[in-house]
C-alpha cells in the first residue's frame, strides 16, 4: 500500500522541482517492520523526482559499506551528492510526520540549495579539521524537533568533517537509554554526551556555540 496519496505526491514533486544538483538517496536496509517502513518512505520519494536516485543495501551483508558510512543500526537513511563525496547528512528511522520537512530540506541542500551561515558561525564550523559526531534524537510527533534536525544537517553540508544524524528515539530505545534522552529534541555531541534539549536544540546559534 502506497505510504503517500496522490494529493501529497503532488504536493512533495512540486517542492522537489527546486532541487538544484541530482542527489543520491543511501539506503541501509535490516529485517524489522521499521526497515520495511522505511524501505517504502525511500523508494516512493525517490520517484518524486528525476534528480533523486536510490540505492539499498542490506546493513549485515555489506558490512564494508555500512562501515564507510557510520550505518550503526537499521534502518538508515544517508543523503548525498551524486558523487557521494558527503556522508554526513543521515537518518535513523523514518523520517515522516514532521520530520518529513527535514528530510525535504536535506534533499534541497545537498542538492546545492543553501542560505549562507553568518560570518560568525561559518568561521567556527569551518575551523573544524577532524570528524565530529552530532545526534539529534527526535520524535515524528514532536514539532519542535525538524528545526534541530535541519540545523545539524545544515552544519554537515557546510563541512564534510561534520556527522550528522536524525535518530528517532522511540524507535531506537538503546542509543536513548545510553544517552539519557528523556526529551525531544535532543541534541547529542560525540561520545561525551555534551548535549542541547528542547528549546536550545532548536537554536542554531547554541548548537554552533557547542562545537566551539
Amino acid at each position: 500500500m502506497p505510504m503517500f496519496d496522490e494529493a501529497t505526491t503532488k504536493q512533495l514533486s512540486g517542492i522537489l522541482e527546486g532541487l538544484v544538483n541530482p542527489v543520491k538517496i543511501i539506503f541501509f536496509k535490516g529485517s524489522s517492520e521499521k526497515s520495511t517502513e522505511a524501505e517504502t518512505f525511500v523508494t516512493e520519494f525517490a520517484d518524486f523526482s528525476s534528480k533523486i536516485s536510490l540505492i539499498t543495501y542490506d546493513i549485515d551483508g555489506e558490512k564494508t559499506k555500512a562501515e564507510e558510512w557510520n550505518a550503526f543500526a537499521s534502518p538508515a537513511i544517508f543523503v548525498t551528492t551524486e558523487d557521494e563525496s558527503l556522508k554526513g547528512v543521515g537518518f535513523y528511522g523514518t523520517p515522516g510526520g514532521y520530520e518529513i520537512n527535514s528530510f525535504l530540506m536535506s534533499l534541497l541542500e545537498v542538492s546545492g540549495k543553501v542560505e549562507e551561515l553568518s560570518a560568525d558561525h561559518k568561521k567556527i564550523v569551518d575551523a573544524i579539521t577532524t570528524p565530529v559526531y552530532l545526534y539529534a534524537y527526535i520524535s515524528l510527533t514532536c514539532p519542535q524537533c525538524p528545526q534541530a534536525v535541519m540545523n545539524i544537517h545544515r552544519l554537515a553540508v557546510e563541512n564534510p568533517n561534520i556527522k550528522s544524524y536524525m535518530v528517532e528515539g522511540p524507535a531506537f530505545k538503546e542509543y536513548s537509554e545510553k544517552f539519557g534522552v528523556t526529551a525531544f529534541p535532543t541534541i547529542v555531541l560525540g561520545e561525551n554526551e555534551k548535549e542541547l534539549i528542547g528549546e536550545n536544540a532548536k537554536d542554531l546559534n547554541q548548537l554552533v556555540q557547542l562545537l566551539a
